[in-house]
């Protein structure tokens, strides 16, 4: 990036994209120094009086498109906002004169590559501004090279023409030789064409080599030439087969200096004897104003491919930074959903007696560990939506969403910890607000996390609510979350959604938590387009108000996301034909086949463990089980290849097959269902909610 603010210009006519990117710009802490304008005629007016970095622009705007403010841009990188998905108007843009584009999209993920697309705009400008002033340059030199070689050209044909009348001269009449070869200004040397020994030199010739005449009569030709004496006779010997020769030698002065001439040649009959006359013209200017001029070039080429690579080279870096982020989040989330799913497993399966009988104390207990572990789990999957989010990788499952089941929902969610504090809980469900396009597993962690924080933040006797408003004037919706609780200081608000942020972040503070949920508020709400504002005073309570478009339809282009767990209360009867049904276990953590061993088999199921993907190959051929549980990341053959390969198989490849994995990656999902599995669970999962899925897979293969 460069080392000063970005001066940036947005031309956008949506006002909620306007608000998006404001919000986007502050709390990604961007150093851009921007502009914000709604038209094409307030565009022009703005570039009329500025000049910016880069300039933004959405292409269809209310007055018209964004290609009639390319000529009013002047230097600047111009990226093209498109609200549509035809990329054909990005081609159009691009061949306007457009250095990148982006296409909108409802979560938001544009937002997310705007630095990126920002940075290597400005760097490809830079680069091809800095090209242009070399080419200015060269250009530049190459027009005075031109001007001097024309007037050196022009030089050489009254040179040429001079030559020629001298040797017609010559030619007419032998009793003007003397007059014509001792009064030239023109080098001229008279050659014996055997020996290559020189008869005769005028004096303009004695000047240039710096040698007396009486010196340079009876001089092998070879003393002046930096030839070898068989090139200079070479040469010779085709200047003497009755033809004028233009040669380019390098002669040598008497002062050592060496000098590039070009030498006009041709033979001459002077009283009946034959002699090469050699009329020498001095070039070296003109050469090395070639070297120089072809040093430019170089020098140019070398520039242009030096920027060429660090561009490729940052780009580079960017993608390897991007992929090591991925990599080590992959990683520590299978790393911790393994033994947590242990915990969680075995907790559940304590609780439900599959160990013995337990007394009160211990039900409590068992409850107090499973419940502190699907803390870890709700921290876990925070700081992984979060890193989703700000890599642009999480996708929403827009629907029509029946907003009072999902407030209702939310409610019920915080409403023993309210009991619990004697809190209030009044709500307010505005009639005319029935449905929202959004996604209502991602709007219901919205209002959990918010609901949760005014819980949390609320003494007890206190009051929290829940507001629904619908603005239809500005098609928007209105999710008011109150409370009657501490409040928040007006200088720490602006701290409040930065992530990883506890306002108290004393050793004596009150209360718990990661600071990652009003993060995900905020980045939730402005995948949907929307906003979250706060108003709130100390001792009096807050009021955060989470703003989303209403009933706005918008253009899918993504799968729908189905939650990583399917939770249900949902349960099944268990049929006695499922006795003893064979289930095949493929896990290579030993505390988790402990576990679900020890459950299944309490269950009436008949269990074999496979420890690794190839094993699972050959127990499910020995075995022939009615289903399998295949963990993914396993040793010697992962999950994934191992469904292939009994999807391969005729004997096998009916038998359902559930995913039971720690990645929860963007795309794990999907590549489990691609490689044949029936049904996706992510670590860890609860044991019922398991054993339903199973006994629906053996009643309904």
């Amino acid at each position: 990036m460069v080392d000063k603010p970005v001066k940036l210009l947005l031309v956008e006519d949506d006002k909620v994209d306007r608000m998006s990117f404001e919000r986007f710009v502050k709390h990604q802490n961007l150093p851009y120094d921007y502009t914000l304008a709604g038209s094409v005629a307030e565009g022009k007016a703005i570039l009329q009086q500025n000049t910016f970095d880069i300039v933004l622009l959405d292409f269809q705007l209310g007055d018209g498109t964004s290609l009639e403010l390319f000529d009013a841009v002047g230097s600047a990188p111009i990226v093209i906002i498109t609200g549509s998905g035809d990329e054909t108007v990005a081609v159009q843009a691009l061949k306007a004169g457009a250095y990148d584009y982006l296409i909108k999209d409802p979560q938001g993920h544009y937002l997310m590559a705007l630095p990126v697309t920002v940075d290597n705009a400005i760097r490809r400008n830079l680069a091809e501004r800095e090209l242009q002033e070399y080419r200015v340059r060269l250009e530049s030199l190459v027009a005075e090279r031109t001007r001097d070689l024309m007037a050196a050209n022009e030089r050489l044909r009254a040179e040429a023409a001079e030559r020629q009348r001298i040797v017609d001269a010559l030619q007419e009449s032998e009793n003007r030789y003397r007059s014509l070869f001792y009064n030239n200004h023109s080098v001229m040397l008279l050659i014996e064409p055997d020996t290559g020994v020189i008869v005769d030199a005028n004096p303009a010739a004695c000047v240039f080599y710096g040698y007396s005449h009486e010196e340079l009569v009876g001089m092998q030709i070879t003393n002046i030439n930096t030839l070898s004496q068989e090139e200079v006779s070479a040469e010779m010997r085709a200047a003497n087969m009755e033809q004028r020769q233009l040669f380019n030698f390098r002669h040598k002065l008497a002062n050592n200096e060496v000098r590039d001439v070009e030498v006009y040649s041709g033979p001459i009959v002077i009283e009946d004897t034959q002699f090469l006359y050699s009329l020498v013209h001095d070039i070296t200017k003109r050469r090395k104003a070639e070297a120089a001029l072809q040093e430019e070039r170089a020098s140019l080429a070398r520039r242009v491919e030096e920027r060429t690579a660090e561009l490729r080279a940052a780009n580079a870096e960017l993608e390897r930074v991007g992929r090591l982020k991925d990599e080590f989040l992959a990683n520590m989330s299978h790393e911790l959903r393994t033994p947590l799913n242990a915990v969680l497993g075995m907790s559940e399966g304590l609780d439900l007696g599959v160990y013995g009988s337990l007394n009160l104390r211990q039900h409590n207990a068992l409850r107090t560990i499973h419940k502190s572990g699907e803390h870890l789990l709700a921290l876990i999957n925070d700081i992984l939506d979060v890193s989703k989010i700000e890599a642009g990788k999480l996708e929403l499952d827009i629907e029509t969403v029946p907003v009072d089941s999902v407030c209702i929902g939310s409610l019920a969610f915080i409403k023993q910890m309210a009991q619990e504090k004697g809190l209030r809980v009044s709500t307010v469900f505005d009639p005319a607000v029935q449905t929202l396009q959004a996604d209502s597993r991602r709007l219901k962690q919205i209002l959990v996390n918010l609901l949760s924080n005014a819980v949390k933040f609320t003494s007890e006797g206190g009051e929290i609510g829940l507001t629904v408003e619908g603005d239809a004037e500005h098609g928007v919706v209105h999710f008011i979350v109150w409370d009657t609780g501490a409040g928040i200081a007006p200088e720490k608000i602006g701290d409040l959604f930065q992530p990883f942020v506890q306002l108290d972040s004393r050793l004596t503070r009150e209360h718990s938590g990661t600071g990652l949920g009003l993060t995900l508020v905020q980045r939730l709400a402005e995948l949907h387009r929307g906003s979250v504002t706060l108003e709130s005073a100390v001792g009096k309570g807050s009021r955060f108000t989470v703003s989303l478009p209403w009933q706005e339809r918008y253009p899918l282009h993504q799968e729908p996301v189905v939650p990583d767990t399917v939770v249900t209360t949902e349960s099944f009867p268990y049929p006695v034909v499922l006795d003893n049904a064979r289930i095949l276990l493929a896990e290579d953590n030993e505390a988790n086949i402990e576990i679900m061993l020890d459950y299944l088999q309490a269950k009436g199921y008949a269990v074999a463990v496979a420890r690794n993907g190839r094993q699972s190959l050959e127990l499910a051929s020995e075995f022939q089980p009615d289903l399998i549980i295949m963990d993914i990341q396993m040793p010697e053959m992962d999950g994934l290849e191992a469904t292939r390969r009994i999807r391969q198989d005729l004997t096998l490849h009916n038998i359902p097959i559930i995913a039971l994995t720690a990645l929860v990656m963007p795309g794990d999902r999907e590549r489990c269902l691609e490689a044949g599995v029936d049904v996706y669970f992510s670590k860890p999962v609860s044991l019922n909610v398991l054993n339903d899925k199973i006994i629906e897979l053996l009643v309904h293969p």
